[in-house]
């Protein structure tokens, strides 16, 4: 049996790896909340680290799906004593600042010296799959200098606080791109970039997606872009308006309620149909996904399937999951899987 902790299982992006979880027997679920309601929950106390330990330490899998704490010192002291005392930490953060932070912790000697656990960051879809497929592209285009991550999917479906957080900060922070090697900043919504999708060549805007962080660990990238293109089209036409409105944190607030109003209450049970395509302007990989959370939930069950099958004998210490896994494997892993949702890989 393996026993897996869904820190944040209650909410949006939580209740997908809950519901994908418990249709298998040999997984065992309990979720984590600072307000446990139920005989399995398990209580979180980010402001205790060592309380927080003490009741994660039975578990096989502790995946974090939860806002991290404002203090950020506050889960680093949560990583030292998994790292330290042992445990597996899967970490979906897309947050910007939040992986800027883990590269920064991963560059440093502060963690260098754990060997007993592991804390992998990079899990989701994006990002997540995006890293596996731009990895999968990246083998067979070693020769290749520019690559472009394109993101498209429909902005009137579901989504939970933290996408609707992470499109309000990508309206109001600067856009990122990678050039000459180096992560350069824009304006909030950069220049339109036409990629080409299922349904033709469509504009997308380049954006600041915490992706761009995984992409410049590839040393002979010397120009990226992450674009981000949403259906219906025009509102790609129309998002440069966005780079005249104030950038104050009011205003990250009014476009996030405003946002989450759509997304996360009238349009929560909508699917969220989403293409993730790696490109270099000449060949182009993308995976279609009918649903992108329980596409996330679903690399997360695979990432657990594959550690499982080599007995937890796995590289220790804080590094992005995409070093230890591949889209190959997750593809593999996906056929195995008890759901409707379709994931399709294709290069053109």
């Amino acid at each position: 049996m393996t026993r897996v902790l869904i820190i944040g299982g209650n909410g949006f992006v939580g209740n997908y790896f809950k519901e994908l979880f418990a249709k298998y027997e040999d997984i065992e679920i309990a979720i984590g909340t600072r307000s446990p309601k139920r005989d399995n929950d398990v209580l979180i106390t980010w402001n205790n680290p060592k309380k927080f330990y003490k009741n994660i330490l039975s578990f096989d899998f502790i995946i974090n799906a939860s806002k991290w704490p404002k203090d950020k010192t506050l889960i680093k002291n949560i990583f030292e004593l998994i790292l330290n005392e042992g445990g597996i930490w899967l970490e979906t953060t897309a947050d910007y600042d939040n992986i800027e932070y883990l590269f920064d912790l991963q560059a440093s000697s502060e963690l260098a010296s754990a060997s007993k656990g592991s804390v992998l960051h990079g899990v989701g879809v994006f990002p997540g799959l995006s890293n596996l497929l731009i990895n999968f592209f990246y083998l067979d285009h070693q020769d290749s200098k520019k690559i472009n991550l394109g993101i498209r999917y429909n902005l009137f479906s579901g989504a939970g606080k933290a996408m609707c957080e992470m499109m309000s900060n990508s309206l109001t922070n600067p856009s990122l791109y990678i050039s000459h090697g180096i992560i350069v900043q824009d304006k909030p919504v950069g220049k339109k970039i036409i990629m080409n999708w299922k349904r033709g060549k469509i504009a997308g805007n380049r954006v600041a997606l915490c992706d761009i962080k995984y992409i410049n660990r590839i040393v002979n990238i010397n120009e990226a872009n992450t674009v981000l293109s949403f259906k219906p089209s025009w509102i790609t036409s129309i998002a440069g308006v966005f780079n005249y409105i104030p950038k104050v944190i009011f205003t990250q607030k009014i476009l996030f309620y405003a946002f989450y109003a759509l997304r996360g209450c009238l349009l929560s049970n909508v699917p969220t149909k989403m293409e993730i395509m790696v490109s270099d302007g000449m060949e182009n990989y993308r995976l279609l996904l009918d649903d992108a959370f329980i596409s996330g939930a679903e690399s997360i069950l695979g990432i657990i399937r594959y550690i499982n099958e080599r007995n937890y004998d796995i590289k220790r210490g804080l590094f992005c999951f995409d070093e230890i896994y591949s889209l190959e494997e997750f593809l593999k892993y996906k056929k195995k899987m008890n759901t409707n949702n379709s994931i399709i890989f294709q290069k053109y």
